[in-house]
């Protein structure tokens, strides 16, 4: 195997430290590390790895994505790797679902098994030999494959307790079509018949959150 030049950007002390003496023992070459997106940058533009791996969440200030943005535009012969908790990309809204063509996703349960990993570099820094305009958007993108885009972003509003008239507004749609996908995300949830007191929306924002990896902060009305 090809001993890969690697830059870790995670801000958790204990995993930024575990994926380095893991992927050094895989025999993978660790030039740099970093807790943030502004530390990280400086270091991939001053070394140009073969390979970044960056968390999606990086705290306070810009985010994986973010960094991976500007990675993208300033150093595209960088290969990317996103470790995510999240399930979907899509969960993350509109604006944030969108990574840069050619960033592969590990979802971070994945860690474990020290050989995804490895793959994932390798197909990421693959990826970024390709020239950009014909690199794939999704490389590596996990799906939950049950639910479309237009499903995905109505159990988002729903968690935020949009109404179906706000929902309708923003997506454009009457309200009886916003009604529909609530009660066809609902019919694909395969729950049991919903508890006393509780009805669609709380279902599926809760399988929001689920999916989300966190718990509600509010139920939807």
């Amino acid at each position: 195997m090809e001993q890969l030049r690697v830059v870790l950007v995670e801000d958790d002390d204990f995993t930024r430290g575990l994926l380095s003496t893991s992927l050094a023992a895989q025999g993978l070459i660790i030039i740099g590390s970093a807790a943030n997106a502004s530390d990280g940058l400086k270091l991939i533009l001053d070394l140009l790895p073969d390979v970044v791996l960056l968390d999606l969440n990086l705290g306070k200030g810009p985010n994986g994505l973010d960094l991976a943005a500007t990675v993208r535009q300033r150093a595209p012969q960088v290969g990317i790797v996103m470790l995510t908790s999240i399930e979907d990309p899509r969960l993350l809204g509109p604006n944030l679902s969108q990574a840069p063509a050619g960033v592969e996703f590990l979802i971070k349960r994945e860690m474990g098994d020290i050989n995804k990993v490895v793959a994932a570099l390798e197909n990421a820094k693959r990826a970024a030999a390709v020239p950009l305009g014909n690199r794939a958007r999704t490389a590596g993108v996990p799906r939950v494959k049950e639910f479309t885009d237009s499903q995905i972003e109505t159990m988002r509003l729903v968690s935020l307790g949009h109404t179906n008239s706000q929902i309708a507004s923003r997506r454009v749609v009457s309200e009886k079509s916003v009604e529909q996908m609530i009660s066809r995300i609902f019919s694909q949830m395969s729950l049991p018949a919903i508890p006393e007191g509780q009805n669609q929306r709380v279902s599926i924002s809760r399988l929001y959150y689920r999916l989300m990896g966190g718990t509600p902060s509010h139920d939807a009305d």
